[in-house]
């Protein structure tokens, strides 16, 4: 692998049911990712979740699946964007609100050295709070 990869040391109280270097497959331009799995949430459920992502900055880009940036945080030291999924939901009033309800995004880039390029790391979360994506996000070393 070309980027150095991290964990969490706070899941949310989840256990990984999924950690694991993904198949070239899953990215058009054949690049790997690294993802941690926890819980069973997903868009289509109301159950808890979250996941990690992480891979080399440049690769693997496509469409996110949350489509409205609400904030942007600090994590150890760098600027991360906050994302959750807004559609039908009042200019101006996209928010925390839409991260526990519908899901959230955070998602940020960690500098290469040597040989090794930037990581992006993204972090999923579903039907939990802003509080908690954030909590997982800067958990991660």
């Amino acid at each position: 692998m070309r980027f150095k990869t991290y964990e969490p040391t706070y899941f949310a109280g989840f256990k990984f049911s999924h950690f694991t270097l993904s198949d070239t497959s899953l990215c058009d331009d054949g690049a790997l990712r690294v993802f941690a799995l926890g819980g069973s949430g997903t868009f289509a459920n109301s159950a808890p979740g979250i996941n990690i992502f992480e891979k080399a900055l440049g690769t693997c880009t496509g469409p996110l699946e949350f489509n409205t940036s609400i904030a942007t945080q600090l994590v150890n030291g760098h600027r991360a964007q906050v994302w959750s999924n807004c559609a039908g939901v009042a200019s101006g009033k996209c928010g925390a609100t839409q991260v526990k309800a519908n899901g959230g995004l955070i998602t940020w880039s960690i500098p290469g050295s040597g040989t090794m390029k930037a990581t992006v790391v993204s972090v999923t979360s579903y039907n939990l709070s802003l509080a908690t994506l954030l909590s997982v996000a800067r958990s991660i070393r």
